[in-house]
């Protein structure tokens, strides 16, 4: 795996999906155009089932109960987790959560069937509901390490239903298309071919952007150069003390050969002095020599 992948993937995980584009409201028409065009691979949708009401332990959090449709849940939003335990709602008696939600509610421990009692409300109208939910099954996610006061459980078609809950008044829908190279023209493309109305809009994701890639390719074009100055001052620094240190050792080996001593403990003035002191009197040594011979 590229560095690139590797660094979508975790954007990916940060985001909570692998979705290229949404918008909210589709109705069947709609839908029925986007499953005929040869560009959108993936179409998932889901919609808004009820509001959460905070706990104690949980403090001031926004959490919804929603509904995936196997699209949605499989291909959009299953990528982006890790460690899956059990399986998507069936019943309306029936919840997913995350781990990090569940440990917010005070679950450290959870278990596939247990009861989990959920406060919530379909509406700001509406009355409190208290019912105990089953845990159908929990997974871990990471999107709240961007978003730490927003999550979601995930419910049932059946509890959706019996809210009175759907896609086309209360959901939206979530696209990938087929390849990343043509997102934002893939996108026009879709506003013309769908019709859609003013409160449509078309929202991206900045994830699979082919500006993030260009972005993320000049990060590690600096990172490799970075890399490459410290290793040229490394080696100059290497190589400096190198030669200093290989200088003074034949300055030392030359001081010892001449047999003073102390060489180590003395400063290099002394050392110095003492050298000269030799090498004077050599020089009138080797012209007597001279002169004695000749």
């Amino acid at each position: 795996m590229s560095i690139i992948e590797s660094l979508k993937i975790q954007l990916m995980r940060l985001e909570g999906s692998a979705s290229h584009a949404a918008f909210p409201y589709p109705d069947n028409n709609q839908i029925h155009k986007m499953e005929a065009l040869d560009y959108i691979d993936v179409i998932g949708a889901g919609n808004y089932v009820a509001m959460v009401e905070n706990t104690e332990q949980m403090g001031n959090m926004d959490i919804s109960m929603v509904y995936y449709d196997k699209n949605l849940y499989s291909y959009i939003h299953k990528p982006a987790w890790k460690d899956i335990e059990g399986n998507y709602p069936q019943y309306s008696n029936e919840v997913m959560v995350s781990r990090w939600l569940l440990d917010k509610m005070g679950i450290e421990n959870p278990q596939i069937g247990m009861d989990i009692p959920i406060p919530h409300r379909i509406d700001d109208t509406d009355s409190m509901h208290t019912s105990n939910f089953k845990l159908s099954g929990y997974y871990t996610s990471f999107e709240h390490l961007k978003s730490r006061d927003l999550g979601v459980i995930l419910v049932s078609e059946e509890l959706s239903q019996a809210y009175g809950k759907s896609i086309e008044k209360d959901g939206s829908v979530n696209l990938i298309f087929k390849g990343t190279s043509n997102i934002e023209n893939n996108i026009k493309n879709l506003e013309r071919d769908i019709n859609l109305s003013d409160d449509q809009p078309i929202i991206s994701s900045a994830i699979l952007d082919t500006n993030i890639t260009d972005n993320i390719s000049i990060l590690i074009a600096c990172l490799i150069t970075i890399i490459i100055f410290m290793i040229a001052g490394y080696l100059l620094i290497y190589n400096v003390l190198y030669i200093s240190v290989t200088r003074d050792v034949r300055f030392y080996g030359l001081l010892k050969a001449i047999g003073i001593p102390g060489v180590c403990k003395a400063s290099p003035k002394q050392r110095r002095k003492a050298l000269q002191s030799v090498e004077f009197p050599a020089r009138f040594d080797s012209c007597g020599l001279q002169y004695g011979y000749g």
